[in-house]
């Protein structure tokens, strides 16, 4: 049995958020998941007013009918700010996979990170599945990609990342394919003087991953080059043709498969000991009949 069990589906009812519908529809059918739907408004007033709330609900109830075709999904709305609101629901419930998508009110043009995207990122003690949205979609991505590929730091968190991809590959029934970047030193170029340096932390890096993939995912690829960890991780992905990143939180990382592919975020070691927290339910819940 799958280790996502209970999926948070936070929606803000655009049309990036209807983009992610066959991704949680198919999350439903292959892991048989409990999803909750949570939309969040700010402004407390506006839940107070029956006639709105009935209305937000009845949206909610019909992508969950419609949309996920989930019959027993859960239905929320709740106001306060929204990248904390998602937070304490993820703490207080035991949530093993929020999915989302990268845009929101506070994206910039340099950032191509929404601010409650970026929250959730960098405090979510589960897994975010970082969807870049309908205008930057494609197929065979996703929940649908025949090709994953994984980013590691060659860190404590190198056992749990690959566990999670070699987990991931075999329920897409996909290929896989391990890259990891060297740094070269701080301020320095690729000099021919340097390439004896840099082929023994090649050798060493691979070395470490291969170890890792006899002993997870044996048919697995490995990738490992000198250069910046973005431009490693993109230039991969797109060689790759892949359809997935899985990477702990490593941003640089995460922003490398912006306009390519979806993130699956790793919990790192830190938000994994975060314990839970009671939150009161603020707002009714709804089970779509």
């Amino acid at each position: 049995m799958s280790a996502i069990q209970r999926v948070l589906f936070p929606i803000d009812l655009s049309s990036d958020c209807e983009s992610l519908l066959p991704t949680v529809r198919k999350m439903i059918e292959t892991w048989g998941a409990e999803v909750t739907l949570l939309h969040i408004v700010e402004s407390r007033r506006w839940l107070r007013s029956k006639p709105e709330f009935g209305r937000l609900m009845a949206q909610m109830q019909e992508i969950a009918e419609g949309g996920l075709e989930a019959r027993h999904a859960v239905c929320r709305l709740e106001s306060g700010a929204p990248a904390d609101r998602i937070l304490q629901f993820v703490r207080a419930n035991r949530i093993d996979l929020v999915v989302m998508t990268a845009g929101g009110p506070g994206s910039l043009a340099r950032n191509p990170l929404g601010s409650v995207a970026d929250q959730v990122l960098a405090e979510a003690p589960c897994p975010v599945w970082l969807d870049w949205g309908s205008g930057r979609s494609r197929p065979e991505s996703g929940m649908f990609a025949r090709h994953i590929c994984c980013a590691l730091e060659l860190d404590d968190s190198d056992e749990a990342v690959f566990g999670m991809a070699t987990q991931f590959t075999a329920e897409l029934e996909a290929a896989l394919t391990v890259v990891h970047a060297v740094l070269p030193p701080a301020g320095q170029q690729l000099r021919p003087w340097d390439r004896a340096v840099h082929n023994r932390a090649l050798a060493k890096a691979r070395n470490r991953i291969d170890t890792l993939r006899q002993r997870f995912f044996p048919a697995a690829e490995i990738t490992v080059e000198v250069g910046l960890g973005h431009a490693v991780v993109s230039r991969s992905i797109q060689l790759q043709n892949a359809g997935l990143l899985i990477t702990p939180n490593r941003r640089e990382a995460i922003l490398a498969a912006e306009a390519e592919c979806p993130v699956l975020r790793l919990a790192t070691l830190t938000s994994c000991a975060a314990q839970p927290i009671e939150v009161p339910l603020r707002y009714a819940a709804a089970r779509s009949a």
